[in-house]
């Protein structure tokens, strides 16, 4: 490719493009600064100064489509649509953004212009579908908002998309790069006039950037009003603290535009403060490889990798977490112990215990794909499954003398309304993917059952059809048949066709045979030509009624139960039942291993 054919052409001149090009240029032009992947039939292609982006960084194979009509080749690159997700993955880890632009409607044989939409972007700090997120670590989103004053705090407020999790900080600006360095986001979100240097300072963070007017107190205290449905934030203690504020709209906006809209399940804010956690400066958390190796690989053994023996993925990254905020509190990390003590103290119940959490799938990213409307048919599955065993594992821990335990068993209520409705809807074991078909029970629709049946049984159907016609004409050589050319039709001789019923309609004549069609025939012709594509979207509509139901109504989706505590490694012979270790050592050990939120 030449150096001209890597550029962009001048989009303004729309008579360069054809109009499949100028629906990539429109939504080229809403995302200027985000790599496009345009869906056209299997693959997802991107073109001009993006198929060379694209080519560079993952390895795909740069041609061209075309040329524009000053004979300059409009470079391309495709990849196909059942690997997205593993280049979307490594795209996201080089710090890309990616725009999913996705066909609508039933595709295949379509005449004229195919509509498309954006479906998805995917950012670093976005992350949600378990696939792009690694198991072990959470993808966060810090928005950072500076003040024109130097000496002022900076505001911070950062989200995990995965679990809902929002917090917001006011730094000083000596103690940023302390607070950036505990934080470790995926992606930075600042304003246009802070890019250049943050990605000067920090080239191991994507960068994001929003216009300045994102960045707004006034709209920012509006905008969490609007989300949380409040109508002030005393009880956040945000009022007056007007960077926050600017970091949270500048944050608030910027979800609301990768998720299309959508605002998913978000905690309420939480502020935090810096004299909650032990302050360790970046060389000193390095020198520590409390989570990040110094080898030169990164794969040498870390404080983390060491003492991470959980059992669940989720409480994996809880331990990763709070090995990057060691708390300053001996109340709250004594009150963790205590809780472990309880359960470690109780043989049968901490063996029922490790049982439980051996089999739990990661409910707290599957929470976060139901709030957010894209979670997948065995995800809801595995939820289904989960849901039972949560509840009565609260319901034992609930009666529990420790506040701590005792209060997470309560929130672990099962809503035993929607759990049926997940039980009634969905199949024993559905697909991996909606499209597969076959992932809602035809017994909750009597439409979706008969169109099924239209759809699996035509050949039965005609041959039911085909019995009944010869018993009331007397035809024996009479055969109901279909074929693409003619479709749906009742085939009998030449010497037959005199005793055939005035409601019979002639539809083909051939050389030893006629060709009929009838009022009941035609229905069932309607009817199975189009069960296919009725069917997956009824049921895609069934579907998204029981994931939308199930977000509103089951708590333990929008934020799964966790258990907190800490205990001695010595007494742990096999993996850890939890999530998460506290900084502070548990009692008279030399090291602690950890239960802790899921």
């Amino acid at each position: 490719m030449t150096d001209a054919a890597s550029e962009s052409p001048d989009f303004s001149n729309q008579a360069l493009f054809t109009p499949a090009m100028r629906q990539f240029i429109d939504v080229k032009n809403r995302y200027p600064n985000t790599l496009v992947l345009f869906r056209m039939g299997d693959f997802y292609e991107t073109f001009f100064k993006d198929a060379v982006i694209a080519n560079r960084l993952i390895g795909i194979t740069l041609t061209k489509r075309g040329k524009l009509t000053d004979g300059t080749p409009i470079p391309m690159a495709g990849i196909p649509a059942v690997s997205l997700d593993t280049y979307i993955a490594r795209l996201v880890r080089q710090g890309e953004s990616v725009v999913i632009v996705e066909q609508k409607g039933n595709t295949p044989g379509a005449k004229g212009m195919i509509e498309r939409e954006v479906s998805r972007i995917v950012t670093p700090g976005t992350l949600t579908d378990t696939s792009l997120l690694p198991e072990k670590s959470d993808s966060i989103l810090l928005a950072a908002s500076f003040p024109k004053k130097k000496t002022a705090p900076i505001g911070l407020v950062w989200l995990t998309l995965s679990n809902g999790d929002f917090r917001a900080e006011e730094v000083t600006p000596d103690s940023f790069e302390a607070a950036l360095a505990r934080i470790r986001p995926s992606e930075l979100l600042v304003d246009e006039d802070m890019k250049r240097e943050m990605r000067t300072a920090h080239p191991e963070i994507a960068v994001s950037t929003l216009p300045d007017w994102h960045f707004d107190a006034k709209r920012g205290a509006s905008n969490l009003c609007a989300t949380f449905g409040m109508t002030a934030l005393d009880a956040w203690d945000v009022t007056n603290r007007t960077t926050v504020l600017a970091a949270a709209n500048a944050l608030l906006d910027y979800i609301r535009e990768t998720q299309v809209d959508l605002v998913p399940f978000i905690e309420p804010l939480k502020l935090v403060e810096e004299s909650q956690f032990i302050v360790l400066d970046p060389s000193t958390r390095r020198n520590l490889e409390v989570d990040e190796s110094l080898s030169p690989n990164g794969e040498g053994p870390t404080l983390f990798s060491v003492m991470d023996h959980c059992a669940t993925a989720m409480g994996s990254r809880e331990m990763r977490r709070w090995l990057r905020e060691p708390l300053r509190s001996m109340e709250d990390t004594s009150a963790r112990h205590d809780a472990v003590e309880a359960i470690m103290g109780d043989e049968p119940s901490r063996e029922h215990f490790f049982a439980v959490l051996d089999a739990l799938p990661d409910v707290e990213r599957i929470a976060s794909r139901v709030s957010l409307g894209t979670v997948r048919p065995r995800e809801l599955a595995s939820l289904r499954d989960t849901l039972p065993t949560l509840s009565a594992l609260g319901a034992s821990l609930a009666d529990s003398p420790l506040d701590l335990i005792a209060g997470i068993g309560r929130s672990m209520t099962l809503n035993a309304e929607i759990w049926e409705r997940l039980e009634q809807s969905l199949v024993a074991e559905p697909p991996g993917m909606l499209r597969d078909g076959d992932t809602i029970a035809s017994s909750c629709s009597p439409e979706l059952a008969e169109l099924r049946h239209f759809r699996d049984d035509t050949s039965r159907i005609l041959l039911e059809m085909e019995e009944r016609e010869r018993a009331a004409t007397g035809i024996n050589t009479l055969r109901v048949q279909y074929n693409k050319v003619s479709g749906f039709y009742i085939e009998v001789t030449k010497g037959a066709a005199d005793q055939v019923p005035m409601h019979y309609q002639r539809r083909q004549t051939l050389k030893n045979c006629e060709r009929f069609i009838t009022p009941e025939l035609k229905s069932i012709e309607d009817r199975a030509l189009s069960s296919k594509e009725r069917s997956a979207a009824l049921e895609k509509e069934l579907y998204d009624k029981l994931v939308a139901e199930t977000a509103e109504h089951t708590p333990c989706c929008k934020r799964p139960p966790s258990w907190t505590c800490s205990v001695p490694s010595h007494a742990m012979p096999r993996k850890t039942a939890g999530i998460a270790p506290s900084f502070h050592l548990a009692r008279g050990s030399t090291s602690a291993r950890v239960v802790t939120r899921l």
